[in-house]
Order: structure tokens, then sequence, then C-alpha cells
């Protein structure tokens, strides 16, 4: 969730049994920041907070045209049984110690069913438009509908993990906070420029609905693990952003306004509360990510201020795990 999109990514593959390092997703490089309007408006942010330079990309709104994977084919899969993995950076593992090992996608891998083989397309960067938009759903949605009618047993996908959403909420928070536009969560709701970005926000909600149904339709009963968002903004809470000697609080109330809502507001529900009602209906698993964090932030993020730590991936991989024993898919 929520880096930079390296510019020479290679097409995911299938990690074996024999659980091979590396994870395919993942390159060298810089994406291009051209659109220069918007980067200058982050850069209030980015400028007192020179750890945060990797959300220079998400001001851009530049799509990463440097990922080039095959085109997804419909050729029968004759491997083992599949855990697929959808999502950002939080599924490439980005802030891992070391990424194929101590991520949230391997550690909940390594939990499972030794026959079961993975594939990994997390891609950082992505937000719920490139996610639905990109050559990784058709990729992945190929691969559960490919195995399912074979016509070879066993080798059908048997898990999927799903975490979206993350950028979708950190475009709409830099173009809030960064510009300054919306000085606090009760002025957003009088200024029709803020009113606006939130509505804006509102479309993530058809996108995620749009996701899991191919999912579904691809395969009807696949067990799909759904995560919801954490609040990384926490931890920018009470850093003098714009250089006027008093620590900014909206931010952490912004976040937060952001992933859960404001019941009663023109914002009644947030990305999280997106993700729990389309995930009820959709049929899948919601394993919610946001309280595991609430408070511990500090404790569980890296230097880098955005991804998590090992600490803060075991937490994930283990709600996810538990999920999957409820589920019965684990002993």
């Amino acid at each position: 969730m929520w880096a930079p999109l390296p510019a020479s990514l290679q097409q995911p593959d299938i990690l074996p049994l024999a659980r091979r390092s590396g994870r395919g997703v993942r390159g060298e490089g810089a994406p291009d920041h051209s659109a220069a309007a918007q980067y200058n408006a982050c850069m209030r942010i980015i400028a007192a907070l020179p750890l945060l330079f990797a959300l220079s990309v998400a001001c851009t709104g530049d799509d990463a045209a440097d990922f080039t994977p095959a085109t997804p084919t419909a050729a029968p899969s004759r491997g083992p049984a599949l855990y697929l993995a959808f999502g950002d950076s939080l599924s490439a593992g980005d802030g891992a110690s070391v990424e194929d090992e101590t991520g949230f996608v391997p550690l909940v891998h390594a939990a499972l069913p030794q026959e079961l083989a993975l594939l990994n397309l997390g891609k950082p960067g992505d937000d719920s438009f490139e996610l639905l938009d990109g050559v990784l759903l058709d990729r992945g949605v190929t691969e559960i509908e490919s195995r399912l009618n074979d016509g070879v047993d066993g080798n059908e996908v048997r898990v999927v993990t799903l975490e979206i959403g993350g950028n979708d909420a950190l475009d709409t928070y830099l173009a809030m906070v960064g510009r300054g536009d919306c000085p606090s969560v009760t002025e957003s709701f009088q200024r029709p420029q803020c009113v606006e970005l939130l509505d804006a926000l509102a479309s993530y909600r058809p996108n995620l609905r749009e996701i899991l149904a191919r999912i579904r339709a691809a395969g009807p009963d696949v067990p799909i693990f759904l995560m919801t968002v954490y609040n990384l903004f926490s931890l920018l809470s009470g850093q003098d952003l714009d250089g006027d000697g008093i620590p900014d609080e909206i931010l952490d109330e912004m976040g937060e306004l952001l992933l859960e809502g404001a019941p009663g507001t023109a914002f009644p529900e947030g990305v999280n509360d997106f993700i729990r009602s389309e995930g009820a209906v959709s049929g899948a698993t919601v394993v919610d990510w946001f309280p595991i964090f609430d408070g511990k932030e500090g404790a569980l993020i890296t230097m880098d201020l955005i991804h998590p730590n090992d600490q803060g991936y075991r937490l994930m991989a283990d709600a996810i795990i538990d999920a999957a024993r409820a589920q019965g898919l684990l002993d």
C-alpha cells in the first residue's frame, strides 16, 4: 500500500511448494513525476516530512506505464492448488525486513496446507481504479476460472486475500490536507471543495463491489478474505506541517474520517465501512485490520511512516490465519 511503483516490474510468478524466494512483482527504478500541479500541492506535507517522499507518486496521479506483465491466458493450469493474493504494496510486503518471508502474504502462505502454491499479485501503488482496470485482476480471475474448469482435480484456487483502498484514501487525504483547503474535519463539511473530495472517495465503493463480483463470478465458492485499512495518518498527528509553530492535530482526525466516516454528517461512511458492507454482500470474510493498529501505530509502522514492520505484518497475518481457522481451512 502507498509506495511508488518501481519502473521495471516483471510478471508475477507462482510460488511453488518449495516456497522459493522472490516475489516477482518487484524491480528497480522510479516513476516519472510529471503531473507538476498535483505534485506541488503535496509538497507541503513532503517538504516537512522527508521520509514520506514515497507518497509523491500518489500525488502525481500517473499510471505505472512500465508495468507490463504478460497478457492473462485461459490455458488450464495443472499445478498444485493455489493461494491467490490481490492488493497493493501491503501484499507486496513493503516495509518487511524480508518481503517474501515476513510480509503478511508469505506468513499466511506458510500457515496454509503445504500443498498450496502462492501467486502474489500485489502491486505497490495500486488503488481500486488501477486494480479494477489493470491486468492483474484479469490474471487472477483467469487463474481462478481456468483451475476450476480445467477438469484437473486438486489444483483449484483455495484461498484469496484482497486488500485495496489505502491509496484511494491517501489520494483524497493529500488533496484535502496537502493543499490546506480543508484545515479541519468540521470545516471540511462546510467547504464545497472538501465535500466534493469526500464524495469522490465514495467511488471506491462501486469499484470494490465490481472487483469482488469478478472474483466471486470466477469462483463462486472460493474463500475470500477482505481486509480493512489501518490509519497510518495518526503517526503524522502533532507534526508542524505548515511551519506555524503549532502542531497539526487534523491529520489523525482526517484519517479517521476517511476510513471510518462520521455518522450524521455528509460523509457518514468511510472506506472501511464500504469494505465491511461490500464484503458481507459478496460473501467474503472481512478481516478488520483497523483495530489492530489503532493506538499502536508507533510500534507497528516502519520509519517510512506508511508501511508495517515485521511485528505489524505478523499481527495482520495472524488475523487472517485466525479467520481461516474459523472457516475450517486450518486445523
